[in-house]
């Protein structure tokens, strides 16, 4: 997804966010065939795009929203990881309560941008590495481009955003 919102310059800036495809642990470079008992997992990247700074971040399969690993891409986890981008320190000096009023307000949509070249810069240097743990899967994201920054968890709090949205959000029938 792609937000741009004007700030208090009046300049526009320009936020993206979204899932990068699957990665898997164990990945083993030189493999021959397929790998059962794999973990697939997503890499949820955020970037204002006039910072050269990808933040990546990785949810091992016990650390999710979920039992068991589910809901790691529903609406609760997503805000949560935008909340966190929001409320942290990751972009210093920005303001960043434009980047959520941005995402509710600004134009949003879905195309080719900035973070699809951050993940594409992970998934060159993850084809050919051997990843046994979210941990080196950390070590290849941080390697794989100077803007990319991993985030793990417990630096994240899970919320429940949907039922505390639903006293303000009137939904629509039919979307």
């Amino acid at each position: 997804m792609n937000a741009s919102k004007r700030d208090q310059t009046g300049d526009y800036k320009h936020y993206t966010f979204d899932f990068s495809q699957f990665v898997s642990i164990p990945h083993h470079a030189r493999q021959m065939g397929p790998v059962y008992f794999i973990t697939p997992r997503k890499i949820f990247g955020f970037r204002i795009d006039i910072i050269p700074k990808q933040l990546n971040f990785l949810i091992d399969e016990h650390e999710t929203i979920g039992k068991d690993g589910t809901q790691t891409s529903g609406p609760n986890a997503v805000i949560s990881i935008i909340n966190w981008s929001l409320e942290s320190d990751a972009y210093t000096g920005q303001n960043k309560i434009s980047l959520l009023l941005g995402t509710a307000c600004g134009e949003c949509r879905h195309s080719r941008c900035l973070i699809d070249s951050g993940f594409a810069s992970i998934k060159k240097l993850y084809r050919g590495s051997d990843c046994d743990s979210i941990e080196q899967l950390q070590k290849v994201v941080e390697k794989s481009a100077g803007s990319n920054t991993v985030v793990r968890y417990p630096a994240l709090q899970w919320r429940d955003w949907k039922t505390f949205l639903k006293t303000f959000i009137r939904l629509l029938k039919g979307i």
